[in-house]
């Protein structure tokens, strides 16, 4: 695989070269391997056939997965996140020790202490990740709520230059990657003034809405600013949102 450079750009398949965009930019690959029909029916192409339908499996739990929080997605900005999610997906599967090679699931993968160890580092944003955003420590009770008792925005957070205030909220995300459901709670919203004041934050999404799978806890932190209101859709680079915490029921 490679990238052309030049002042052109080729779109499409030209002779024995395939050109195509990415997230990386314009690549360029020959064309050839199998056909279809020999992944589909050759006994040569059956591991291949297992591997295909294990990622598809991985594939379909990340879009269930970004879907099911789409509302919180939409104040961060992260064009590696597809690519991130699957990546997590496909190593939640392979923690499935239950299942047979070709019927790995990342429902199953969840159910290991290592899976959910996994999916509670995930960031969905990597230019803001919550441990470098946010450097004061929180709690969280039984019943899902999120403590940050001497919370003081300034001192207790990286935020970008122009801010001036903050938006936090936490929710629960029930999910279920072989159902393809999930079910999304919200928190109630904290806004602050970025000052040195000291503040009592509690966010308390409702567990009572969540029952049974894989609940994950999430926590979005968002900067705002009042002086500047057109510039808020550059910030989403700044949000932060990521995995506080998993329980499966």
């Amino acid at each position: 695989m490679a990238k052309p450079k030049g002042p052109f750009i080729i779109k499409g398949t030209l002779g024995g070269l395939s050109f195509y965009d990415s997230v990386f930019g314009p690549i360029v690959r020959t064309k050839g391997g199998p056909t279809k029909q020999q992944i589909k029916k050759s006994p040569a192409y059956a591991s291949v056939r297992r591997n295909n339908s294990e990622f598809a499996n991985a594939a379909s739990a990340g879009k269930v997965l970004r879907q099911g929080m789409r509302a919180l997605l939409t104040h961060i900005d992260d064009h590696r996140l597809v690519w991130r999610v699957t990546q997590l997906m496909v190593q939640l599967k392979n923690l499935d020790s239950h299942s047979e090679w070709g019927q790995r699931v990342v429902g199953k993968g969840l159910l290991s202490e290592a899976g959910q160890h996994l999916l509670k580092n995930l960031d969905f944003n990597s230019n803001a990740p919550l441990k470098t955003l946010l450097k004061c420590d929180y709690r969280i009770d039984p019943h899902h709520r999120l403590h940050l008792p001497d919370f003081v925005p300034v001192r207790d957070l990286k935020f970008p230059k122009g801010a001036s205030q903050v938006v936090m909220k936490s929710a629960l995300l029930q999910f279920d990657p072989e159902g393809k459901k999930t079910t999304l709670t919200e928190s109630n919203t904290v806004r602050l003034a970025m000052n040195r004041k000291s503040n009592r934050v509690l966010l308390a999404p409702d567990p009572n809405r969540t029952t049974g799978g894989t609940v994950i806890q999430l926590l979005l932190i968002c900067f705002l600013d009042e002086n500047n209101p057109s510039a808020l859709p550059t910030r989403n680079k700044y949000n932060g949102l990521g995995v506080v915490g998993v329980k499966n029921g």
